[in-house]
């Protein structure tokens, strides 16, 4: 560092300096360029961290997309024309097919309801006179029972303990006390077992109390345990629950009310259900090559943008979309003989990496090859390589599990962003470094300088002594 002209002649003259600036500035001219630079890179690391936490926000939206088309259940949209909706509901999957069915619901799948006893005037009333009895609740048909004896000891003989006792039994059928309303009747308080849906629920209930008759079970009409039971298409099919999944591929119908004759089920495929996921993936992927241009081109001059040209010349960013890209433009392992990637759905790609959709392609490729697109874009297939099983994966699947590897903890994008926020951190502590040795370098100028200036000083003042003596002595020759 150049020392002022002044500053010398100043220190020859003896005059009191600013040591502590002259310090500091000497200091300063090492440490300012070392501690710019370290901050730049600080700088840079940081804007790649952002970079990177855009590239994750980005390819999240994609992944929706691409997620959306990554199983055959996500194209499972039908339209259905239910004569008797009342009767049942229409669920349908990927695996449903257009056609028309008949629909017969003959009876719902009931859970047994009984009362025990002919009903107590009040819900401590006491069972079995207070003397403890067991319960034995036999649970399915004839033949194929499952017991549980319920013990009840004299402490508990009131009909809420009762209940309690069943309900913690794990007998699998549940009590309750029911308060009939009826006020002081002898009957009011009802104590009801539920059983579980369908036949092979029913249960029966036996007792060891001294009057049986007060325990007795009943079981009104049309509160018996029973199968729902379907005519669909002209077969009867039963289930012990309401839920009938498995007659008609990919439908399941869920059963409400009994019919009176048959309905008619009429079921169509809704192909704007498969063009609006084309559609949206193609717009998702342009956002994507756009976002990602605007990360690795020029900075803006926008201040308070973060994220435009942070990622300049980082090669993360163009290694992900190309890995992304190669599936777009890949053949599906599930490909049909006429739909085989999305070339065959109408899309296509120009020289700046944007994609276009040709709708009138999409749309012939739907209404002629259905189930070649659903294939090719979800399918799953296992099959026998080199004497091995091998699953093959259509293009959705594909694409979806690469950008789950790609934003993993251990992907592509995590492992950068983690590494830039280590750097910054060993940033910062080259700082820490370099003002710890800047302070003591100082503290060296600042000591330097002061026994410069006491030396200056005793100069000085010797110089003043001297002139003091030969002026005396001149005085003196003149007398």
């Amino acid at each position: 560092m150049a020392v002022d002209s002044n500053l010398v002649a100043a220190l020859g003259a003896g005059s009191g300096i600013d040591i502590k600036s002259l310090a500091k500035g000497l200091t300063d001219a090492e440490k300012v360029p070392k501690q710019n630079a370290i901050q730049a890179k600080i700088d840079r690391s940081e804007a790649r961290i952002s970079g990177y936490s855009a590239v994750m926000a980005a390819l999240n939206v994609f992944k929706s997309s691409v997620e959306a088309m990554d199983s055959t259940t996500d194209f499972g949209s039908m339209t259905s024309r239910n004569s008797n909706p009342s009767a049942f509901n229409v669920i349908t999957t990927g695996l449903a097919s257009p056609g028309s069915h008949s629909i017969e619901v003959l009876t719902l799948a009931q859970a047994q309801r009984s009362s025990l006893g002919s009903g107590f005037s009040n819900v401590t009333s006491q069972v079995n006179g207070g003397n403890a009895f067991d319960l034995t609740i036999a649970v399915g048909p004839a033949g194929s029972q499952t017991t549980t004896t319920v013990s009840i000891d004299a402490a508990n003989t009131n009909l809420s303990a009762v209940a309690t006792a069943i309900n913690q039994s794990g007998a699998g059928i549940s009590a309750q006390v029911l308060d009939t309303g009826v006020s002081g009747a002898a009957d009011r308080y009802r104590l009801i077992l539920t059983g579980q849906l369908g036949a092979e629920k029913q249960f029966t209930v036996t007792t060891t109390a001294t009057d049986p008759v007060e325990l007795s079970q009943a079981t009104a009409a049309g509160q018996a345990a029973t199968d729902a039971s379907v005519r669909v298409n002209g077969v009867t099919v039963s289930r012990s629950n309401n839920t009938i999944a498995n007659v008609i591929p990919g439908v399941t119908l869920e059963l409400q009310s009994v019919t009176s004759s048959a309905a008619s089920l009429a079921l169509a495929r809704d192909a704007s259900g498969v063009k609006d996921k084309v559609k949206a993936f193609v717009q998702s992927y342009n956002d994507m090559v756009s976002d990602f241009g605007i990360l690795t081109g020029k900075k803006s001059d926008d201040p308070e943008d973060v994220f435009s040209g942070s990622l300049a010349g980082d090669s993360t960013a163009r290694s992900v979309l190309n890995q992304v890209r190669q599936i777009v433009f890949s053949e599906s392992e599930t490909k049909g003989s006429t739909i085989t990637n999305f070339r065959s759905l109408g899309v296509t790609v120009d020289r700046n990496g944007v994609l276009t959709l040709d709708e009138a392609q999409l749309d012939k490729a739907i209404s002629e090859n259905y189930d070649e697109v659903i294939t090719t874009l979800a399918g799953r297939q296992t099959v026998t390589e080199n004497g091995q099983p091998a699953i093959k994966r259509g293009l959705g699947v594909t694409m979806a599990a690469k950008l789950r590897d790609l934003m993993g903890p251990s992907g592509l994008v995590m492992t950068q962003s983690t590494g830039n926020e280590s750097q910054v951190a060993r940033y910062k502590e080259e700082l820490e470094t370099l003002e710890t040795r800047m302070e003591k370098i100082l503290a060296r100028y600042t000591k330097q300088f002061a026994a410069m200036e006491s030396l200056v000083g005793q100069i000085s003042a010797m110089r003043e002594n001297l002139k003091g003596q030969f002026e005396g002595l001149a005085n003196a020759y003149k007398k």
